[in-house]
């Protein structure tokens, strides 16, 4: 991939922090105390180291999740890259690319809603729609059944924004890839 002309990249919320530092330690720091505690009961240690080993790679994972930072969408002359998850990374070049466009998801909650927007890469690669999940998500995200895709989703510490990005995808993109803004 050449030169990136736009890059997004996810930023570090404060919920975030709370979720991927204070909590696992927290339960670290519980799993401590009952090993302090001492108690007689059958397998009490067992559970303290348990607790003290799980929460503590949780706590672990949660720093490289806070020092990294992962690129949610990359823009070049020559293609759109991005990663999924903690270790996917993905490219499409422009000549695979047969779409891009803008979605926005509703997720409701117990308490109330948040949305969820995603830049979606629409592919001619079989290769990227294999998976029942990718199927599943594709369903939502309203991809043709027929078509293969990638998904960049813009959480509330992306730095950039999604009209942003697509005015950068714009600029870029080959005149046979269309660009939508579908998002609300």
């Amino acid at each position: 991939m050449t030169q990136p002309t736009f890059t997004a990249i996810d930023r570090i919320t404060p919920k975030a922090l709370l979720v991927y530092l204070v909590g696992p330690w927290a339960f670290v720091a519980v799993g401590l105390l009952m090993l302090e505690e001492g108690d007689d009961e059958p397998g009490g240690a067992f559970i303290s180291w348990l607790c003290i080993a799980f929460f503590g790679l949780c706590g672990l994972l949660g720093i490289w999740a806070l020092i990294r930072r992962r690129i949610v969408l990359q823009v070049s002359r020559t293609g759109l890259a991005g990663e999924e998850g903690l270790w996917r990374k993905w490219y499409v070049p422009w000549a695979q690319v047969t779409s891009v466009y803008s979605h926005t998801q509703v997720v409701k909650q117990r308490i109330g809603s948040t949305k969820q927007h995603y830049i979606v890469v629409v592919t001619t690669d079989p290769a990227t729609a294999t998976s029942w999940e990718r199927r599943a998500s594709g369903n939502l995200l309203d991809v043709p059944p027929e078509s293969a895709f990638h998904a960049a989703a813009w959480s509330p510490g992306v730095k950039e924004s999604i009209t942003e990005a697509l005015v950068a995808i714009a600029d870029v993109a080959p005149v046979h890839v269309t660009v939508e803004d579908r998002h609300q």
